[in-house]
């Protein structure tokens, strides 16, 4: 599964990009087993997907889908209104308080959130943010092996 997923990235990427990445995993019902990712690094995407596989994928020998998002630029939301018809399940959301530095992140196809309230509220809620955050929004790209 490694070797599948490195020559799929690799096809449109270079081994020393510097990008964020989460995996998935799922189970032959489709049923998430784990999901989790690195933001802010300074390690080559070669290096990254080596060590989100070893730490996380081997440690799921019954997953069937590997589902790789490689993260695009984030986009600091300042305009409320437009953050608030800004599509949740077309872009991922990074959420940081500004005091304290914690974060939180929610992929762009969680189908839970419907819509960016929803959405903002779930980070919130799941990592305990508070207080004055910063928003920002990005796209993924999706690579399922």
């Amino acid at each position: 599964m490694l070797e599948q997923l490195k020559t799929a990235i690799f096809k449109t990427h270079k081994k020393e990009e510097i990008h964020w990445l989460f995996v998935t995993l799922r189970d032959a019902n489709n049923v998430m087993l784990a999901s989790n990712g690195v933001v802010q690094t300074d390690k080559h995407l070669d290096q990254l997907i080596d060590i989100l596989y070893h730490g996380i994928v081997e440690k799921y020998p019954t997953a069937q889908t590997l589902v790789v998002d490689i993260i695009g630029e984030l986009v600091l939301q300042n305009d409320a209104a437009k953050l608030v018809a800004t599509s949740p399940t077309d872009n991922g959301i990074f959420v940081m308080e500004r005091l304290g530095g914690k974060s939180g992140v929610m992929l762009p196809w969680t189908a839970e959130a419907k819509d960016m309230k929803t959405a903002l509220t779930m980070i919130k809620q799941k990592f305990w943010l508070g207080g004055d955050v910063e928003i920002y929004t990005f796209k993924t790209e999706k690579f399922t092996i």
